[in-house]
This record gives C-alpha cells, sequence and structure tokens, in this order.
C-alpha cells in the first residue's frame, strides 16, 4: 500500500502498512529493518510488501502464477489486482517451475507447503508433472 512520499505520517499509518497493532517508532523500525537513530522521516514512501516469487496454487498444472510478498510482518501475501491475500487464505500447497525434464516429457517443480498462519514455507521437494 506504500506510505506517502511526503506531508505527515503517523505511527498508525506506520503500524497499517506493517500489519500490526501495537508497537513503538523503535519496534516498527526494527520490523522494517531500519537502524537507529528512528524517525518518521524513514517511512517516507515506505512499502511493507517485499518481492518473494511467482508461484503456481494448489497444482503444478494449474499455469495460473501470482505474485507472492513477504511482508515485514512475517507474513506471505499473494498479491493480484491491487489486493493482497495471505497465501494460505487461497491454497496449502504452492508450485515453483523449475525446468522441462525432455527425457521424461514433462515438468519438475519444487513444492511448498504455507501453514495456516502464512508465516512458514516448507520446502516438500521436487515433484514432477506432466500436463
Amino acid at each position: 500500500m506504500t506510505l506517502v512520499s511526503s506531508g505527515q505520517i503517523s505511527i498508525n499509518d506506520i503500524r497499517n502498512e506493517i500489519g500490526t497493532s501495537d508497537g513503538s517508532l523503535r519496534a516498527l523500525s526494527s520490523l522494517a529493518g531500519k537502524s537507529t537513530p528512528d524517525s518518521m522521516s524513514e517511512f517516507y514512501s515506505y512499502d511493507a510488501f517485499t518481492y518473494h516469487a511467482d508461484w503456481g496454487a494448489d497444482n503444478p498444472c494449474n499455469y495460473d502464477y501470482y505474485t507472492l510478498y513477504l511482508r515485514a510482518n512475517g507474513v506471505y501475501y499473494k498479491y493480484i489486482s491491487g489486493v493482497y491475500t495471505p497465501m494460505y487464505d487461497y491454497a496449502e500447497f504452492w508450485y515453483e517451475y523449475l525446468y522441462y525434464d525432455s527425457f521424461f516429457d514433462g515438468n519438475v517443480y519444487k513444492e511448498w507447503q504455507v501453514n495456516a498462519t502464512s508465516t512458514v514455507l516448507t520446502d516438500n521437494g521436487d515433484v514432477f508433472s506432466v500436463c
């Protein structure tokens, strides 16, 4: 959602961007990866979402790939049409395309499983798919 590039920013604006309901300027700066001394101006144009990857959801034959972001609060999100949705709310399993295997005439993917709070991604290993 990116904070404003000039003008007034409140602690609540920063909390909303990071995705937490409390925290001092120091705590918020730490979550945002900022160093001391802390300043409200550090948050001009701040975006709490960092690009993570483009993966498919549900099964490797689903060719709908989504852009995924990691928010400063440690939650992974799927982004589409201006909306961030926690990954688990959309799908539990996600597939990262690795390569095409010409010998087996199919694709190899890395299967990822996201926990119910969308904070941990577990590598379930490689999977092979002929779609």
